[in-house]
Protein backbone atom coordinates (compact mmCIF):
# COMPACT_ATOMS: atom_id res chain seq x y z
CA UNK A 1 0.00 0.00 0.00
CA UNK A 2 1.37 3.44 -0.81
CA UNK A 3 1.06 6.49 1.44
CA UNK A 4 -1.66 8.16 -0.61
CA UNK A 5 -3.83 5.02 -0.67
CA UNK A 6 -3.33 4.51 3.07
CA UNK A 7 -4.33 8.05 3.95
CA UNK A 8 -7.32 8.18 1.61
CA UNK A 9 -8.62 4.87 3.00
CA UNK A 10 -7.97 5.72 6.68
CA UNK A 11 -10.93 6.21 9.00
CA UNK A 12 -9.16 9.39 10.16
CA UNK A 13 -10.21 11.23 6.98
CA UNK A 14 -13.65 9.66 6.46
CA UNK A 15 -16.10 12.32 5.21
CA UNK A 16 -13.39 14.93 4.55
CA UNK A 17 -13.16 16.68 1.16
CA UNK A 18 -10.46 15.31 -1.15
CA UNK A 19 -8.50 18.59 -1.11
CA UNK A 20 -8.17 18.39 2.68
CA UNK A 21 -7.04 14.75 2.49
CA UNK A 22 -4.51 15.78 -0.18
CA UNK A 23 -3.08 18.40 2.17
CA UNK A 24 -2.67 15.76 4.89
CA UNK A 25 -1.03 13.40 2.38
CA UNK A 26 1.51 16.07 1.41
CA UNK A 27 2.80 16.21 5.01
CA UNK A 28 3.36 12.45 5.26
CA UNK A 29 6.74 10.75 5.32
CA UNK A 30 7.47 7.05 4.75
CA UNK A 31 9.62 5.26 7.34
CA UNK A 32 10.88 1.67 7.31
CA UNK A 33 11.55 -0.28 10.51
CA UNK A 34 13.34 -3.61 10.84
CA UNK A 35 11.76 -6.36 12.95
CA UNK A 36 11.55 -5.55 16.65
CA UNK A 37 12.28 -1.85 16.19
CA UNK A 38 10.46 0.61 18.42
CA UNK A 39 8.19 2.93 16.45
CA UNK A 40 6.59 4.58 19.48
CA UNK A 41 7.82 4.36 23.08
CA UNK A 42 5.42 4.51 26.01
CA UNK A 43 5.59 7.87 27.87
CA UNK A 44 7.23 9.70 24.93
CA UNK A 45 5.77 13.16 24.32
CA UNK A 46 5.76 12.88 20.51
CA UNK A 47 2.20 13.00 19.12
CA UNK A 48 2.82 12.09 15.47
CA UNK A 49 0.39 9.65 13.90
CA UNK A 50 1.43 6.58 11.94
CA UNK A 51 -0.39 4.45 9.38
CA UNK A 52 0.93 0.93 8.77
CA UNK A 53 1.63 0.61 5.04
CA UNK A 54 3.13 -2.88 5.04
CA UNK A 55 3.87 -5.40 7.77
CA UNK A 56 2.47 -5.30 11.28
CA UNK A 57 3.10 -3.90 14.73
CA UNK A 58 2.62 -5.06 18.30
CA UNK A 59 1.18 -2.69 20.88
CA UNK A 60 2.76 -3.42 24.25
CA UNK A 61 1.86 -2.37 27.77
CA UNK A 62 4.34 -1.06 30.34
CA UNK A 63 4.78 -4.64 31.61
CA UNK A 64 5.71 -5.77 28.09
CA UNK A 65 2.48 -7.69 27.48
CA UNK A 66 1.15 -7.53 23.93
CA UNK A 67 -2.15 -5.65 23.98
CA UNK A 68 -2.85 -5.90 20.26
CA UNK A 69 -1.28 -6.65 16.90
CA UNK A 70 -2.23 -4.32 14.05
CA UNK A 71 -1.59 -4.64 10.34
CA UNK A 72 -1.77 -2.79 7.05
CA UNK A 73 -3.98 0.28 7.12
CA UNK A 74 -4.00 0.59 10.91
CA UNK A 75 -3.65 4.03 12.47
CA UNK A 76 -1.40 4.50 15.50
CA UNK A 77 -1.08 7.44 17.87
CA UNK A 78 -4.49 9.03 17.67
CA UNK A 79 -4.86 9.15 21.47
CA UNK A 80 -1.83 11.42 21.82
CA UNK A 81 -3.13 13.66 19.04
CA UNK A 82 -6.37 14.16 20.98
CA UNK A 83 -5.00 14.75 24.48
CA UNK A 84 -1.37 15.76 23.82
CA UNK A 85 -0.35 13.49 26.70
CA UNK A 86 2.59 11.07 26.69
CA UNK A 87 2.22 7.87 24.71
CA UNK A 88 0.09 5.24 26.44
CA UNK A 89 1.89 2.19 24.99
CA UNK A 90 4.99 1.05 23.14
CA UNK A 91 4.68 0.01 19.49
CA UNK A 92 7.21 -2.40 17.96
CA UNK A 93 7.48 -3.59 14.37
CA UNK A 94 6.94 -7.26 13.59
CA UNK A 95 9.36 -8.06 10.80
CA UNK A 96 10.17 -5.30 8.35
CA UNK A 97 7.39 -2.73 8.56
CA UNK A 98 6.68 0.36 6.45
CA UNK A 99 4.70 3.20 7.99
CA UNK A 100 3.56 6.66 6.99
CA UNK A 101 4.33 9.30 9.62
CA UNK A 102 1.85 12.18 9.84
CA UNK A 103 3.47 15.00 11.84
CA UNK A 104 1.20 16.09 14.70
CA UNK A 105 2.27 19.73 14.36
CA UNK A 106 1.07 19.81 10.74
CA UNK A 107 -2.21 18.10 11.62
CA UNK A 108 -2.85 20.46 14.53
CA UNK A 109 -2.22 23.50 12.32
CA UNK A 110 -4.74 22.16 9.82
CA UNK A 111 -7.30 21.40 12.53
CA UNK A 112 -6.82 24.74 14.30
CA UNK A 113 -7.29 26.64 11.04
CA UNK A 114 -10.37 24.63 9.97
CA UNK A 115 -12.89 23.98 12.77
CA UNK A 116 -15.21 22.00 10.48
CA UNK A 117 -12.33 19.71 9.49
CA UNK A 118 -11.36 19.35 13.16
CA UNK A 119 -14.91 18.33 14.05
CA UNK A 120 -14.90 15.56 11.42
CA UNK A 121 -11.42 14.28 12.35
CA UNK A 122 -12.13 14.24 16.10
CA UNK A 123 -15.51 12.58 15.48
CA UNK A 124 -13.75 9.87 13.43
CA UNK A 125 -11.19 9.35 16.19
CA UNK A 126 -13.96 9.21 18.82
CA UNK A 127 -15.76 6.52 16.83
CA UNK A 128 -12.75 4.23 16.60
CA UNK A 129 -11.78 4.78 20.24
CA UNK A 130 -15.37 3.97 21.24
CA UNK A 131 -15.18 0.72 19.27
CA UNK A 132 -11.90 -0.16 20.97
CA UNK A 133 -13.37 0.55 24.42
CA UNK A 134 -16.33 -1.71 23.63
CA UNK A 135 -13.98 -4.50 22.53
CA UNK A 136 -11.89 -4.04 25.68
CA UNK A 137 -15.03 -4.27 27.82
CA UNK A 138 -15.90 -7.59 26.17
CA UNK A 139 -12.38 -8.90 26.86
CA UNK A 140 -12.52 -7.68 30.46
CA UNK A 141 -15.90 -9.34 31.00
CA UNK A 142 -14.50 -12.63 29.65
CA UNK A 143 -11.51 -12.43 32.00
CA UNK A 144 -13.71 -11.63 34.99
CA UNK A 145 -16.03 -14.52 34.11
CA UNK A 146 -13.03 -16.89 34.23
CA UNK A 147 -12.04 -15.59 37.66
CA UNK A 148 -8.94 -13.61 36.65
Amino acid sequence: MNIRQAIFSSYLVKDLPDDVVESIWRTAEELVFEGGATIVRQFDRNSDLFIVLEGSVKIKSFSGETIAELGEGSLLGEISLVDDAPRSATVNSVGQTRVARLPAADLRRLLDANPSVAMVVYRNIARILSARIRATNVQLDALLARGH
